[in-house]
């Protein structure tokens, strides 16, 4: 009966050695996804950033170029009146 009890708790030992690694192990997984996940927010909040930057930086050459063209277009009016 003594052996058997210990071999019992020899084998719910080795059972919980074998729980303790993987748990160790999906913990390990657990925060390299985090901190994945923190690299992935960072990485979107930086690229909206750009994004809007780019977007304001887009609509400002934009805005010179119409108004370099209406400053164009007057000039023009003005040659051909002279004319």
């Amino acid at each position: 009966m003594q052996a058997l009890l210990s071999q019992k708790l020899e084998q719910l030992d080795k059972a919980i050695e074998k729980y303790n690694l993987e748990n160790e192990k999906v913990n390990s997984m657990k925060r390299e996804y985090e901190q994945l996940i923190r690299k992935v927010r960072l990485e979107t909040k930086e690229l909206d950033s750009l994004k809007k930057k780019l977007g304001e930086d887009v609509e400002k050459a934009k805005a010179e170029e119409l108004e370099k063209i209406k400053r164009e277009r007057k000039a023009l009016e003005m040659r051909q009146k002279n004319l």
